[in-house]
């Protein structure tokens, strides 16, 4: 007799993926290491790469494969950050400051100060930067230097770095606000401030992706009732996942082939950058 019946279900009546679903989701509070969220974090790479990848080939314009392709994978950078929640919210048990902060240092400001040399030294001395503001050449050599670290704007890849460095700054406060759950409370206004203001300097970009940072600490902090919910309604995740993609890009798309699109805050609204 098999183990799976004729209609995909196990001997206890449950389908196969629920099944599945229950056990990546059950509970091992002792666990460091969390095989689906490194199954994510591939993902997220995927979606980073496939997103420049789009930028790569000459579209016709408003072509409806690079609309669809851009509303599937572009602004991948998200889905880092919400691993980077998450991550940060199942180790706050473990979390101690001063070991916090030397990891940060030692994995990764070290390695960006030092890769980022000769990208710095290029230019401040040879070349100019075209994506630098105006008036950044006027400042002297010592200031740039500071600039290009403080901002990531050497390097194009490199904006997550200083962006991502807020939120070390700022992880006591979180881990207090993570204990007693006021965190999430806020977690509606953090979308709308999301909605409002764009990627763009380390300081916008961090009020850009602090919801999906918080989001992906409450996934981690509430994942037993997240999973139990994922399990009971497997079959509305493909609807609510295609929901998400496509809504937004639905409203934005309306609205900028509307006599709205020259506002200027449905503009900053639905920015048209991707990673």
């Amino acid at each position: 007799m098999g183990l799976i019946t004729d209609s995909g279900r196990l001997p206890n009546g449950k389908s196969v993926l629920q099944s599945l679903l229950r056990a990546l989701m059950k509970p091992r509070t002792t666990q460091l290491f969390l095989p689906y969220i490194h199954t994510f974090r591939a993902l997220a790479i995927l979606f980073i790469v496939t997103g420049h990848a789009v930028d790569a080939f000459i579209w016709p314009d408003g072509g409806d494969l690079e609309r669809l392709l851009r509303i599937v994978f572009c602004n991948g950078s998200a889905l880092f950050v919400f691993i980077a929640g998450y991550l940060f919210q199942h180790l706050s048990p473990r979390f101690e400051a001063r070991n916090y902060y030397i990891s940060k240092i030692k994995n990764v400001l070290i390695p960006y100060l030092l890769i980022s040399i000769p990208a710095i030294v290029l230019f401040t001395t040879v070349m100019q930067r075209n994506t630098v503001w105006d008036g950044f050449y006027q400042n002297p050599v010592w200031k740039q230097v500071v600039l290009f670290y403080l901002t990531g704007y050497h390097l194009a890849p490199l904006w997550f770095v200083p962006m991502i460095t807020i939120f070390y700054v700022i992880a006591p406060a979180l881990i207090k606000l993570d204990r007693n759950h006021y965190l999430y409370y806020m977690l509606p206004f953090f979308v709308v401030i999301s909605l409002l203001i764009s990627r763009g300097s380390p300081s916008q970009s961090f009020l850009h992706f602090l919801s999906v940072y918080v989001l992906g600490m409450a996934c981690s902090r509430f994942k037993d009732v997240i999973g139990n919910a994922m399990v009971k309604y497997v079959f509305l995740i493909p609807v609510l996942v295609l929901h998400v993609a496509m809504a937004p890009q639905s409203v934005r798309h309306r609205l900028l082939t509307s006599t709205l699109a020259t506002d200027p805050f449905v503009q900053r609204i639905f920015p048209t950058v991707c990673d």
